[in-house]
């Protein structure tokens, strides 16, 4: 019995070589079937397409190319650029002029001030001199009362015929300023103190007030002279003249 292999020649040493050269040119040229019990022959991978020519000249998505000076035309913007780059300069001229009128305000304002503050000093001198000039002419006219510094239970004669006690010590009291004068003469001008010593008694003057009568108690004014002003008793006798050049006389 001849063992033949499927698919090739057979081993019979009778075989003529004619046979098998006529028997591989009969063999169709398409794809070989795989032989059972075989492993498939390998499938060649066909050569694959060449790819098509590159323009140089056409820019490639998602490539860059180099820009050279005066020979790259730029880009043209797009109208979203535009309306931004056109907003942009709009909003850098306002400010430009919002910062021009604010400097031109605050140079104005400044010389506002400077103008007033000069109209106010030279306004400040001429009513201080004209205040000066009037409180020197038209000074403030004081009336000076008379009184007595009594203890308490002593009767003082305030006015001919008329005495009042009084209640408590250092006690004021207005006199007539006929004691006054009288008390200045002896203790000579301005007594001690403003204080006058006549037959035993202390008198003094007492400065403004209102409703002041001859055996109350006064009110309304002061001991201390005031400078300045106009002053004289209730007899009409002056004690010192207010203003410019003025002369004090007697009292405190």
């Amino acid at each position: 019995m001849t063992d033949e292999r499927p698919g090739g020649p057979s081993d019979d040493p009778n075989r003529r070589p004619e046979e098998d050269e006529s028997r591989l040119t009969a063999m169709p040229s398409g794809p070989t079937e795989p032989v059972p019990g075989f492993p498939a022959p390998p499938v060649q991978p066909g050569t694959p397409p060449l790819p098509a020519p590159v323009d140089p000249q056409q820019p490639q998505r998602g490539s860059m190319r180099q820009q050279e000076p005066g020979v790259t035309t730029p880009r043209p913007p797009t109208v979203a650029e535009a309306r931004a780059r056109d907003k942009a300069r709009k909003r850098a001229e306002e400010q430009a002029r919002a910062e021009a009128d604010a400097e031109a305000a605050q140079k104005k304002k400044r010389k506002k001030l400077l103008i007033g503050g000069v109209a106010i000093v030279g306004v400040a001198g001429l009513v201080g001199g004209g205040y000066l000039a009037y409180k020197a002419l038209r000074a403030p006219d004081v009336t000076a009362y008379c009184t007595i510094i009594a203890d308490t239970g002593q009767v003082v004669t305030v006015a001919p015929g008329k005495t009042v006690t009084a209640t408590r010590d250092d006690q004021e009291i207005i006199v007539d300023d006929d004691y006054c004068q009288k008390a200045g003469a002896s203790s000579g001008s301005g007594g001690h103190g403003g204080i006058f010593i006549y037959s035993g008694s202390q008198y003094r003057y007492y400065y403004g007030g209102s409703g002041n009568t001859v055996g109350s108690a006064p009110k309304g004014g002061t001991t201390v002279k005031p400078k300045g002003a106009n002053i004289k008793t209730t007899s009409g006798t002056v004690i010192q003249r207010g203003g410019l050049g003025s002369k004090s006389g007697g009292g405190s």
